[in-house]
């Protein structure tokens, strides 16, 4: 498993970024899309999650997109388990784990 400590997310996210952009290897998913993956989990601990920068300086997401991808994450979907619920959500999907 590889490990990143951080003061903030941002510092956190950056160095995500950076250890997943040095990996040589590109897979190729389901869908067909070229992507990078470890092959282990990444476990990242955040110090000071609430001080800031909480976004890397220089991000290609703005502040809209940000709100958009919060919103959902956070959002969790009742399920009715009739054959019409949603196959993925962030916010299901991140709580589907017991503790």
């Amino acid at each position: 498993m590889y490990c990143i400590r951080e003061d903030t997310i941002a510092a956190a996210h950056y160095r995500a970024i950076h250890f997943l952009n040095a990996l040589p290897e590109m897979d190729i998913t389901e869908d067909g899309e070229t992507v990078k993956q470890y092959s282990e989990p990444i476990s990242i601990h955040i110090n000071y999650p609430q001080v800031s920068p909480q976004v890397v300086p220089g991000s290609l997401f703005g502040p809209k997109f940000q709100e958009e991808y919060i919103r959902k994450v956070l959002q969790i979907t009742p399920l009715k388990h009739d054959g019409t619920d949603p196959v993925y959500t962030y916010g299901n999907r991140l709580r589907a784990y017991a503790l």
